[in-house]
């Protein structure tokens, strides 16, 4: 069977950019979901936000274009993988 194994709990913006639309996530929080978990005793996963991009087939050359306007590395990243590292699984 699965369970659930961590709460995380992130603040969300969105935006829409040329019909591409664009999620930024800060403020990422996550416990382990244990007996006895208080969820207002969330720990803090890091300080980076997270910037996500959804876009169609078709939107990619425009991704793209956007992709390069960004000031910063473009990588993979998993909320849900950093919060286990997070909290020692």
């Amino acid at each position: 069977h699965q369970w659930p194994v961590v709460y995380i709990l992130y603040l969300r913006e969105y935006y829409e950019y040329s019909g591409i639309r664009i999620t930024i996530d800060t403020d990422i929080k996550s416990t382990p979901l244990v007996f006895g978990t208080k969820l207002n005793e969330l720990e803090p996963v890091d300080t980076h936000a997270i910037l996500e991009l959804k876009f169609s087939k078709e939107q990619q050359q425009a991704s793209l274009e956007l992709f390069e306007r960004l000031p910063f590395a473009v990588q993979k990243n998993s909320k849900f993988m950093r919060s286990m590292d997070n909290i020692g699984f």
